[in-house]
């Protein structure tokens, strides 16, 4: 399936169009952050080669960061969600692999970013101010 054919999802705020899309399906869960910051889990619903997209938005609906979580013919179902803190999630979306999102409000800047081989940012974020972090748990 090329970027063209995905599903293109429109983020809606109190019944209006916020001017982001996104290339999934569906928007699987999605949790408010201290100081106003939301964080999103999108799907492709592709039950063979799912892809995680994990978005941070700021109050304006700006994307400060996001990561895409994905491996080719490995199917990923995103389970036990939970939250650790007001800044920290656990879950799983490769079968028994525990993973731990963290979420720093400042943001800071790092040359390399430490992710898990399953994981990279979203296309035109590599060299961004990175306001998470993901690690296997």
């Amino acid at each position: 399936m090329t970027a063209s054919e995905r599903a293109r999802a429109v983020l809606l705020h109190d019944g209006r169009e916020t001017g982001l899309a996104f290339q999934a399906a569906q928007i699987e869960a999605q949790f408010g952050a201290p100081p106003d910051l939301s964080l999103l889990f999108l799907t492709d619903n592709s039950p063979y080669e799912e892809q995680l997209q994990i978005v941070l938005l700021d109050s304006r609906f700006q994307i400060l960061d996001g990561l895409t979580l994905g491996q080719d013919y490995t199917p990923g179902v995103l389970t036990h969600l939970e939250l650790q803190s007001d800044l920290q999630l656990r879950f799983e979306f490769f079968g028994n692999t525990q993973l731990l999102l963290s979420i720093h409000p400042d943001g800071a800047f790092h040359p390399i970013r430490s992710l898990p081989s399953f994981a990279r940012p979203l296309k035109g974020r590599f060299f961004s101010r990175q306001y998470m972090s993901l690690q296997e748990a």
